[in-house]
Formats: structure tokens, sequence, C-alpha cells
């Protein structure tokens, strides 16, 4: 049997530890974990969509016409009818 260079015998992981699944697995609950926070960081519904009125220095909704004065786009849905969160 051939002996290998002092410098390939030693392997900084184990060939039989099963690293793929364990990266896609973190991957996976990583992506979960961030779709669940960005799910909850709103109330925003899938038709918000807020335009800036610079002459009038507020937010306007393009769906329902609410208006709401902020530095930047608003992040919570002022339209009565949408869902709310508990």
């Amino acid at each position: 049997m051939r002996r290998l260079a002092p410098s390939l015998q030693w392997v900084p992981f184990s060939l039989t530890t099963p690293t793929m699944p364990i990266l896609l697995l973190t991957l996976l609950l990583g992506a979960l974990a961030y779709l669940w926070w960005k799910r909850t960081a709103t109330t925003l519904t899938r038709d918000c969509r807020w335009r800036e009125d610079r002459a009038a220095g507020e937010w306007v909704c393009a769906f329902c016409d609410a208006r709401m004065a902020s530095n930047g786009p608003p992040k919570l849905c002022q339209n009565p009818s949408a869902p709310t969160k508990d």
C-alpha cells in the first residue's frame, strides 16, 4: 500500500460525515426563517402600492387611496377592509 505525503494524510473533516445533507438542511431552515420573519414584519397586502407624493409630502396607496406622512414607504396597510394580523 502506498503512503501519502505527510500533508495529505490529515483531512480536516471525516469523509464519512454527511456534510452535504447538513448544509442543505441548514440552508432550508435559514430560508424558511427568513420567509417567516418577512411575513411577520409587515401588514401590507399584495394590493398595497405606496407612491410618494413629494409635493404634498406624503405617501399615497395606489390601491385604496390611503395617505400617510412618513420618511419612507409605510409598512402598515391603511385599508380598512384588509385582513389584520393578530
